[in-house]
């Protein structure tokens, strides 16, 4: 929850940066201070400001750990240790690691992206994104289930 709460108004500001179209030609880019007093003076620190997206991104950070972490020290005791050795291969174990990071980021994916169209640009019309299932529900009402994997191979690379 801690990890969340420190993450969240920078993947505020991160999507915001990422979404920004107003930038024209050689115009310099804004930094991530300028841009974050934006969102405070203009949405204040709160839910609707630099939090924004919060609910998401705990959500997406506790599946995450939940199921990397189960997986990794659920399957870690059932590889073989050599004679002599304290741990298993270290092959295995980034083995395992990568299998238990990419099955965790195939289950946190929908938080993700449910979390960039909370916190990104939003219709002239209004704010349209709210909380996190209602956001997931119209995503998929309107594009489809497979809206909420958008992004699913760049974010398996990273992890």
């Amino acid at each position: 929850m801690t990890e969340g709460a420190i993450v969240s108004p920078f993947e505020t500001v991160k999507v915001k940066m990422q979404s920004d179209r107003s930038g024209k030609g050689d115009k310099k880019p804004k930094s991530l201070a300028s841009v974050a007093r934006e969102i405070i003076k203009k949405d204040g620190y709160g839910k609707q400001g630099l939090l924004r997206g919060l609910d998401a991104t705990l959500a997406r950070d506790g599946l995450w750990n939940l199921l990397y972490f189960g997986i990794y020290h659920n399957l870690k005791p059932l590889i073989p240790i050599k004679e002599g050795k304290s741990q298993p291969p270290v092959t295995l174990r980034f083995l395992l690691g990568f299998t238990a990071s990419a099955l965790a980021s195939i289950a946190d994916i929908p938080f993700d992206v449910v979390k960039s169209r909370i916190q990104g640009p939003q219709p002239s019309t209004g704010r349209i994104y709210h909380g996190v299932f209602q956001t997931m529900s119209l995503v998929v009402k309107n594009e489809g289930i497979l809206a909420l994997y958008a992004g699913m191979v760049p974010k398996r690379m990273y992890y």
